[in-house]
């Protein structure tokens, strides 16, 4: 075991994990500082600016690192690791990151660390990354990466993430707003009928060629495979994951990465989502589905209970 592979603040040492006491000052200070209301950002500011070291091969902080930090039980105390944090300490430090999640002025680089799903330009389709002036309390934007490309949206952090939120808990309210394309194939499928038909005429045959026959077969294999359409499979793999979902109050990271292929955004600054199976998920789009839904409900048990 090497010492960076245990967390921050132990040390790996005669066969046993111990505590490292520089280390452990570090510990305890991300936690106090992060309880006094210093952002994640800004104790990585004072981490590097005081030289202090996260490892001796990886020495940089960052926010990912920061967060690790505050969210490793670890520090609890277990059988293998001693004991740095309180209980009480841990706790209140989980319930601000929970409040912080919510709020406007969300630790953005770690959502960006979480949300792995690029943003694309509505402009040229290439990818977009998002720009904030950090002298001055600016719009955020989003600006395409292709430097001959205009497209620049200007979208607040909160907007981006409560539309994204909205169209994931729509989708797990609604899974059936997921669309599952027939099983059936287009014109490889009719050229593998008419190479099977092809084959069984030949079979009937005294004198059918085997060789000939051989490759019609194997041709027939390989239409037969490139003419297989994973969509639907996809699509109800997606599906289930929607249907064990639950509504969140705040935006499932996880769910998202999981699901979602792309987030396209609008010159006004709507958010589209593109599922892994190319289905676009737009908000109008799931209201007025969710609507349809609910009414055809509503009218299946009307005839139900006017029957009789």
């Amino acid at each position: 075991m090497t010492n960076r592979q245990i967390p921050h603040g132990y040390i790996f040492l005669n066969g046993a994990v111990k505590i490292e006491p520089h280390e452990q000052k570090t510990v305890i200070a991300i936690f106090d500082s992060y309880r006094s209301g210093h952002t994640m950002r800004q104790i990585v500011k004072t981490l590097t600016a005081k030289g202090i070291a996260f490892s001796a091969d990886n020495p940089s902080w960052n926010v990912p690192k920061v967060m690790r930090v505050l969210k490793d039980n670890r520090y609890l105390g277990t059988e293998k690791y001693p004991s740095i944090i309180t209980d009480e300490v841990f706790n209140e430090v989980q319930e601000i990151i929970k409040r912080n999640s919510c709020v406007a002025d969300i630790d953005w680089s770690f959502c960006l660390y979480r949300m792995q799903v690029p943003v694309i330009c509505p402009v040229c389709g290439n990818r977009m990354y998002r720009r904030q002036d950090p002298r001055r309390k600016s719009v955020q934007r989003w600006r395409c990466k292709d430097t001959h490309c205009s497209g620049l949206i200007m979208l607040p952090d909160k907007s981006l993430l409560n539309q994204l939120q909205f169209l994931i808990n729509q989708l797990v309210s609604n899974h059936i707003l997921i669309n599952i394309p027939d099983d059936t194939t287009s014109g490889a499928n009719t050229e593998c009928i008419r190479l099977r038909n092809e084959i069984e005429s030949a079979m009937l045959t005294s004198d059918y060629d085997e060789h000939s026959l051989i490759d019609r077969m194997r041709q027939a294999v390989s239409v037969g495979y490139d003419s297989i359409d994973d969509a639907p499979a996809l699509s109800r793999m997606i599906r289930a994951e929607y249907e064990k979902a639950v509504p969140g109050e705040n935006l499932q990271y996880e769910l998202l990465n999981r699901t979602v292929k792309s987030i396209l955004l609008k010159e006004n600054g709507t958010v589209t989502i593109e599922l892994m199976n190319g289905q676009i998920i737009a908000k109008e789009e799931t209201e007025n589905a969710a609507a349809c839904c609910s009414t055809a409900e509503r009218e299946k048990g009307y005839g139900h209970t006017g029957k009789g």
